[in-house]
């Protein structure tokens, strides 16, 4: 009985210290809450669009990273909560790009004259910085019938803080 007590303490503490050790090598780090969008080997749920993959980070606590797989995504992303959003490399293809929509682009903002902003990315009043990288933006095809009332922007921050 006494041997069974023994044991039972002595594997207490070696998880208690393996415990200790563990938050010692951590202390301080804040740990990031991932979404992914595409089928490569990312960190944390899988979406299928990047506006999906945002919607549900920005439910998350902070910090949060939004990985874009390497591939081709046809959408309009709209970011309102402070994260990362970055494209990552593959070891066969290192390019995440957003092109417009098959119906094109819509407006989906206004510059500080009130002029309509139609953004590939458009980051808005967020709480919390944004920051956007090793992205490709390609707004060919973007259905915008002329420019000179409407302003195609490939990443627009509006009332916000961020960088790309």
């Amino acid at each position: 009985m006494v041997a069974f007590v023994c044991r039972r303490v002595a594997r207490s503490l070696i998880f208690a210290g393996f415990a200790l050790l563990t938050l010692a090598a951590f202390g301080g780090q804040a740990f990031a809450v991932n979404t992914a969008v595409g089928l490569c080997a990312a960190p944390g749920n899988h979406y299928l669009t990047i506006q999906a993959a945002v919607n549900a980070a920005e439910l998350l606590p902070a910090p949060r990273i939004v990985r874009v797989c390497p591939g081709t995504y046809a959408e309009q992303v709209t970011i309102t909560s402070g994260l990362t959003l970055e494209g990552i490399v593959n070891a066969t293809s290192d390019q995440a790009l957003v092109v417009p929509p098959l119906g094109g682009i819509a407006i989906n903002g206004n510059d500080i004259f009130g002029n309509p902003v139609a953004a590939q990315i458009f980051v808005a009043s967020t709480s919390g910085s944004v920051t956007v990288s090793h992205l490709t933006v390609d707004g060919m095809g973007n259905n915008l019938a002329g420019c000179v009332t409407t302003t195609l922007e490939g990443i627009y921050f509006q009332n916000t803080v961020g960088s790309d």
